[in-house]
């Protein structure tokens, strides 16, 4: 789109006349309308499928984060260079991967992304959920607060799917471990908030398969953030 725009603009400024027949300025201005039409026919028709791309977009991005740190933490559980010496190792100077005081981070980081994943999980459900009980719902008053639900839930999902992004950033090695604590815990408020949301706000709107999912991955995000902590201090003690 943008390029059509200025070639067209382009061609408005120039003093001469086109010299060809698809130069002129009808033939550039439906090369504009083209474009966008084929842009807004990729886009969603409707609300509830806007927010369905966007929340599945997160998904994906939860899983390419998982596979590409499980490979990495994988690799360097079962590899052993013999180009360098376990002393070498443990003072990690093996640039390749984690060290030995930065892999159980990496490992209870990966926890919390899939904490992450399933936090967004938890809200496609609910929110398919609450927009079936809004098409229902007679007056209209109960069908806005079922709506304004959605859309509370859906800010608390992007907010986690956002520091999900930024935890898998300081996952790589070598890594700041003050960083990712900070990342840590940010996204581990994230993860709580949503479920916090989920359980004390929407429980009464919710099947009980959602609602016990919900307090699983809670209670999982509860966990992993202590054990996160608890693994990056000892990191450091470590490295000190």
């Amino acid at each position: 789109i943008v390029a059509t725009c200025q070639q067209l603009v382009e061609l408005f400024l120039q003093k001469k006349p086109p010299a060809r027949a698809d130069q002129i300025p009808a033939q550039k201005t439906g090369a504009v309308w083209s474009a966008c039409d084929r842009a807004t026919s990729k886009l969603p028709k409707g609300n509830r499928n806007a927010m369905w791309r966007d929340l599945l977009t997160w998904i994906v991005e939860c899983k390419e984060t998982l596979e590409e740190f499980q490979q990495l933490v994988g690799l360097e559980e079962s590899s052993g260079d013999t180009d360098i010496s376990f002393e070498e190792f443990l003072q990690n100077q093996n640039a390749s991967g984690y060290s030995v005081q930065e892999l159980p981070v990496a490992t209870q980081s990966l926890a919390l992304i899939k904490c992450s994943r399933g936090s967004i999980n938890v809200t496609m459900q609910a929110a398919d959920q609450l927009g079936k009980s809004a098409e229902k719902a007679v007056e209209s008053e109960r069908a806005e607060e079922l709506l304004d639900f959605i859309l509370q839930l859906h800010t608390l999902a992007r907010t986690v799917g956002e520091g999900m992004t930024d935890l898998g950033a300081c996952m790589y090695p070598p890594m700041e471990l003050e960083e990712l604590q900070e990342e840590t815990i940010s996204q581990s408020d994230a993860i709580l908030s949503l479920h916090d949301y989920v359980l004390n706000t929407l429980e009464d709107h919710l099947n009980q398969e959602t609602i016990e999912l919900s307090s699983k991955i809670h209670a999982a995000a509860k966990k992993r953030k202590d054990n996160s902590i608890n693994a990056i201090q000892a990191a450091q003690q470590q490295q000190a």
